[in-house]
C-alpha cells in the first residue's frame, strides 16, 4: 500500500530551467551574437559558393580545347590543373568556415552559459526560499528521451519567479 500524502508532507516546485536560461538578458545576447556570427558565416560561404560557380564554369571552357587535337597542349592541361586546384582550394575554405563558425559558437556557448546557468540556479534558491522540499526541473530529458517530471499535479511552478528575478541587463 502506498504512502498517503498528509497536510504536513513537503510541496513540490517545478522549474523550466531551459526556459528560465533562454529568458535571462545576457543568453538573449549571446544568441543575437551567435546569430550575427552565424549570418556573417553564411555570407562568406556564399560568396566562395558564387565564386566555385563561376570557376566551374571557367573549367568547363577550358577544357572544351583540350577536346580538339590543337587544343590538347600542355599550356591547356596545367590551365584546366590550375582551375582545379584552386576549385580544390575554395571548396576547402567553405569546409574551413563552417568548421571555425561551429567552433567559435561552441567556445562562445562553454565561455557565457555556465555562469548564466549558475546564476539561475542562485535565482531558484531565492523563488523557492525554503518553501519547497524539492524543485524539478521540467526542462531536463532522461536517458531515454523522457522528461524528467512526467506528470507534477499540483506542484507550483516557479520559473515566473525565476524569470522576474533577471537582471535586466
Amino acid at each position: 500500500m502506498g504512502h498517503l500524502v498528509e497536510a504536513a508532507d513537503p510541496v513540490i516546485a517545478v522549474v523550466d530551467f531551459k526556459k528560465a536560461l533562454a529568458a535571462h538578458p545576457k543568453a538573449k545576447e549571446l544568441e543575437a551574437e551567435l546569430r550575427a556570427t552565424q549570418e556573417n558565416a553564411k555570407k562568406v560561404f556564399e560568396a566562395k559558393q558564387k565564386e566555385l560557380s563561376e570557376l566551374q564554369t571557367e573549367l568547363q571552357k577550358a577544357v572544351a580545347p583540350l577536346k580538339t587535337k590543337e587544343g590538347n597542349t600542355e599550356k591547356n592541361l596545367q590551365a584546366v590543373r590550375d582551375l582545379q586546384d584552386r576549385g580544390r582550394e575554395i571548396q576547402q575554405s567553405m569546409l574551413d568556415v563552417q568548421a571555425r563558425t561551429r567552433q567559435t559558437i561552441a567556445d562562445r556557448q562553454d565561455a557565457v552559459l555556465p555562469e548564466l546557468a549558475s546564476q539561475i540556479r542562485g535565482l531558484i534558491a531565492t523563488a523557492n526560499n525554503g518553501q519547497y522540499a524539492v524543485v524539478l526541473d521540467t526542462s531536463a530529458l532522461s536517458r531515454d528521451g523522457l522528461p524528467q517530471v512526467i506528470e507534477a499535479p499540483g506542484a507550483f511552478d516557479l520559473t515566473d519567479r525565476v524569470i522576474a528575478l533577471l537582471p535586466t541587463k
